[in-house]
């Protein structure tokens, strides 16, 4: 009666209420405050009051026998179930089978008949006096994994889980410490939506050592009590342990077929995820230990025992050892979240575990699921394979913060980013995206166009590239800054992954694809503005194989030291295949014949950082020289023509830009002026003005057939790059290849 009327939240104006309610209940009739039982059952003399109370205390006394709960919580219980001034029917059931059990013979006297037949009247009563009722209770529910030990780390995250709740039904849980006396320390209540659930993050750092004992059960709407149900655990807020926790971490990489380019889904492997962040992390995600998987993709971590952890592994690579790098894979289409394999929440337990973790392909047979957690770790892997070569030659190599977008969203269409409409897998200012649309072009395990791609950041991050991008192909005529770029980036991924055969998958299923042979020699496109004759170049300089003119065998480490010499950064000239060759012959000066070998097999002669002596000019002969010497006071010829980028994208074609070498002694100002000489009328000529490969000078100005640049320059060697906008401004062209204009370029001393 105290409980009902503290629920009220007021126990003066409450007791008489449920001071009637109970005594009406037990057959008690008056004040049950001032009603007194008597000693015992064997003391009755009369049917009364006081005999009556006696029975309902007995009563209550059974009922705790009968029950595995304490005696405060079945106290709560019926105070619970008497809230709505209804008596559900596990308790009626509870007292009937307490009033049976009482261990007295009803046939004894007619004392204790009549005692009997007096409460069970007033059970009758209380049944007839009510509607009629749901009796069955929830039933069939378990509890587990309560929190044991409870310790000073995980004491404000106790939990345990539930089994088999019937939905709909009202929980409620109490906590008792056996340091802090018979009043819960800790109660909730909640209602069930699910059969299975946990109860989490239950604060008991205020809690004193000892035993925690915990008491669950359930009711539904008819207010039918079920069992209740009791897990203990201990408590100490001593100093705790770690325990290890290891494992090794892997991802399914999808085969490639070298003959068409299309991926083998009968050849999936598990491949261990090397160099990986992996963490354990709380039920709130909070870090509690970090460390990288090792070469074999295994890891070992630190943690508190007995305390709730996941072992969640992201998709980054960190390392802050005398080789450095920061490598992520992020989503674009989802806010560029980071990616993250993770898995169960687990108790670190007392002893040492292991917990292996598998990013999975989520290829089904005909289709990918919705998971595809391989896809960014395959990815990261190949970064990984190629960053070992490099470190194998530079131990001490600083690789400066690469992110990698990769969506299960991104096209072929270019639009925004954001929405995957990337276009193609493409580098751009540290950053690369990468194609995953399903059934029609996927990238994440073509091998070698990751490595491609990384080949442009390590240009552009390590090095330097002067590359003005666009389309590209192996039997193009490309603008040299282009073909070199292109050309590096196809060798160095047949280095990374000791493979001449590019290949690359497309189509539905990623059933089809393409290959070609980055070591092939006999290119239908040699030149200085080929990709397929630097490519060749590059990779017949690294490999082990001597064939046609390549009698080199001399590894990365020259190339390395070439791309990374400051003269080669620092150079004057545009970056191409003569600047490469150019360091290359310096870093190896002994190699010199066989190098000129290799150039000259594809049909490049020109020396020197500018080509010079170049012959092969790629049928316009307006290519030659490739750099037109200027002076200060003088004039020289510069054209522009679409010849080789008829039909296609001329903005990066062999003929579409020309290039005039300019020394300045001193400082001065200026005066440089491109206007069209002969070809094509209505041209648009561009100029661009660049130090060390820096553009200091976009001059652009919308003047038919003349463009004027006034400024200052400083005392230095400066390339001045010509175009007619009309030619290389054109994405798709007519196809007749026609257009072609030249330019007297003059500078003068203001």
């Amino acid at each position: 009666a105290v409980q009902l009327a503290e629920a009220d939240g007021s126990l003066a104006t409450a007791l008489t209420t449920y001071n009637s309610q109970i005594a009406e209940l037990f057959g008690v009739g008056g004040d049950i405050t001032e009603t007194l039982p008597v000693v015992s059952l064997d003391e009755i003399e009369d049917i009364d009051d006081s005999a009556q109370y006696l029975l309902a205390l007995s009563l209550i006394s059974q009922m705790h026998a009968d029950s595995e709960s304490s005696l405060p919580v079945l106290v709560s219980t019926l105070a619970i179930d008497l809230r709505d001034s209804d008596l559900g029917s596990s308790s009626i059931n509870a007292l009937d089978t307490a009033l049976d059990n009482l261990g007295l013979e009803k046939t004894n006297s007619q004392l204790i008949t009549t005692l009997f037949q007096s409460l069970e009247a007033a059970l009758a009563d209380y049944h007839e006096a009510g509607p009629p009722m749901d009796v069955t209770a929830p039933s069939g529910y378990s509890i587990s994994g309560l929190t044991n030990p409870v310790n000073s780390v995980n004491q404000s995250e106790v939990r345990f889980s539930v089994e088999g709740a019937e939905l709909g039904a009202s929980y409620t849980y109490s906590l008792y410490s056996s340091a802090d006396g018979p009043t819960p320390f800790l109660e909730g209540s909640g209602t069930v939506s699910s059969a299975d659930f946990d109860i989490t993050d239950l604060d008991l750092s205020q809690a004193g050592d000892g035993v925690i004992e915990l008491h669950f059960f359930l009711s539904d709407e008819a207010n039918n009590l079920g069992q209740t149900l009791t897990a203990t655990a201990n408590k100490s807020s001593g100093p705790v342990e770690n325990v290890t926790i290891s494992g090794t971490v892997t991802f399914d990489r999808v085969g490639r077929n070298s003959i068409n380019g299309s991926l083998d889904y009968a050849d999936i492997r598990v491949e261990p995820a090397r160099g990986v962040r992996v963490e354990a992390v709380n039920s709130s995600g909070t870090e509690l230990a970090t460390t990288s998987t090792d070469s074999n993709g295994q890891y070992s971590l630190a943690v508190t025992e007995h305390t709730y952890v996941r072992i969640r592994v992201r998709a980054e690579m960190i390392s802050n050892e005398a080789a450095s790098w920061n490598v992520s894979v992020k989503d674009n289409t989802n806010n560029d979240a980071l990616y993250a394999l993770q898995g169960d929440l687990f108790s670190s337990g007392g002893e040492d575990s292991i917990r292996d973790l598998n990013a999975e392909s989520g290829w089904t047979g005909d289709a990918y699921n919705d998971t595809r957690s391989a896809a960014p770790f395959a990815i990261l892997d190949t970064v990984y394979k190629t960053m070992e070569k490099f470190v194998a030659v530079d131990p001490d190599v600083n690789f400066p913060p690469l992110k990698i977008f990769w969506s299960r969203n991104n096209n072929s269409t270019s639009g925004n980013k954001n929405n995957g409409d990337i276009g193609t897998s493409y580098y751009l200012g540290g950053s690369f995206y990468i194609l995953g649309d399903e059934g029609a072009d996927t990238d994440e395990y073509d091998e070698h166009v990751i490595a491609h791609e990384w080949g442009h950041y390590f240009e552009d991050r390590l090095s330097r590239s002067d590359s003005i991008g666009g389309s590209h192909s192996l039997d193009d005529r490309l603008d040299m800054r282009v073909a070199f770029g292109e050309g590096w980036g196809n060798a160095i991924s047949a280095i990374a992954l000791d493979d001449p055969i590019y290949t690359d998958s497309s189509g539905s299923g990623q059933s089809s694809g393409f290959t070609f042979d980055i070591e092939e020699n006999n290119n239908s496109a040699k030149g200085w503005y080929s990709e397929s004759s630097a490519q060749s170049i590059i990779y017949d300089i690294y490999d082990n194989q001597s064939d046609d003119a390549d009698t080199l065998s001399l590894g990365l480490a020259p190339i390395y030291d070439t791309f990374i010499a400051s003269d080669y950064i620092n150079t004057d000239y545009l970056t191409s295949i003569f600047v490469f060759l150019d360091k290359l012959k310096q870093v190896i000066p002994g190699s010199t014949a066989g190098i000129d070998a290799l150039a000259l097999e594809q049909e490049i002669s020109g020396t020197g950082p500018d080509g010079i002596g170049e012959t092969n000019d790629g049928d316009i002969a307006d290519t030659l020289p490739v750099y037109k010497n200027v002076s200060i006071g003088a004039s020289v010829e510069l054209c522009s023509n679409e010849q080789h980028g008829a039909g296609q994208d001329n903005h990066n074609m062999l003929g579409g830009r020309d290039f005039a070498f300019l020394e300045v002694a001193s400082t001065q100002n200026l005066t440089i002026t491109a206007s069209r000489s002969s070809g094509t009328e209505n041209s648009d000529p561009d100029f661009y003005i660049f130090d060390e490969g820096s553009e200091i000078v976009w001059s652009k100005i919308e003047e038919t057939d003349i463009e004027t640049w006034s400024g200052q320059l400083v005392a230095g060697n400066y390339v001045i790059e010509v175009h007619d906008w009309k030619v290389t401004g054109k994405k798709v062209n007519d196809g007749s290849g026609s257009r072609a204009s030249c330019f007297d370029l003059t500078v003068t001393s203001d």
